[in-house]
């Protein structure tokens, strides 16, 4: 049988909660979360476990992705959310949100729902969180567009090439490059030339400007192994 866990500051505050789903499932409260995984960290995996967490408690203590990685299903209960939050919340890993005030009736069904793998969340809102979803896809897709671009450009610069970008991104002078590349100056200067001339630009400065404009500062920094 599914086990309830219901999380919040007090239980005065999800007593509708409490007095609905308390004859109906196995239930555990807690003002505690740290507590609950130091006692039973594994068997969260192993369990059908639904968490019913107050916004409040979670604002304090965890972040929703987190409690996500733990429990298999997760409703937030808030108050005065806007749309756009409590459509974040599904995006974070949410199986549904709630208000925390509703009728009693509905407790129930919300239960039911997100047990039945279903995702709670007010009808009007749909349409809202389907539009944002093509947005984010829209979005995702033209940066990996940006990346593989970015990908071909660097490319054609050699291993200690890259190291070399990432220094001089970092502001770092020849001397210094030299130093933390174990490499004479005259080499940095070497690298730089040939950077130069592969990427079509005049100077330090004219690269730096490029790579800011191709957006690579992140990926430059994870190929500099210095």
């Amino acid at each position: 049988m599914d086990n309830l866990i219901i999380a919040s500051t007090s239980k005065g505050q999800m007593r509708p909660w409490l007095e609905v789903l308390s004859p109906q499932y196995p239930l555990i409260f807690s003002n505690n979360l740290e507590k609950i995984f130091s006692e039973g960290e594994e068997s969260l995996h192993d369990e059908n476990i639904l968490l019913i967490v107050d916004a409040k408690l979670l604002n304090e203590t965890y972040q929703l992705p987190l409690l996500c990685k733990y429990f298999n299903k997760v409703i937030i209960v808030g108050e005065k959310f806007t749309s756009s939050q409590q459509i974040e919340f599904i995006y974070e890993g949410a199986s549904g949100y709630s208000d925390k005030l509703i009728d009693k009736q509905l407790i129930l069904r919300t239960v039911e729902s997100v047990l039945n793998n279903e995702i709670w969340l007010k009808r009007q809102y749909i349409p809202q969180m389907l539009k944002e979803i093509v947005a984010k896809q829209s979005f995702a897709k033209k940066e990996e567009q940006s990346d593989n671009e970015i990908n071909k450009t660097i490319s054609i610069l050699t291993q200690r090439e890259r190291e070399v970008v990432g220094h001089v991104y970092n502001g770092e002078e020849n001397i210094v490059i030299a130093e933390q590349l174990n490499i004479s100056d005259r080499t940095v200067k070497a690298h730089l030339s040939a950077i130069f001339r592969k990427l079509n630009v005049s100077g330090r400065f004219q690269l730096v400007v490029f790579l800011k404009d191709l957006q690579v500062s992140h990926r430059v920094s994870v190929e500099n192994p210095s």
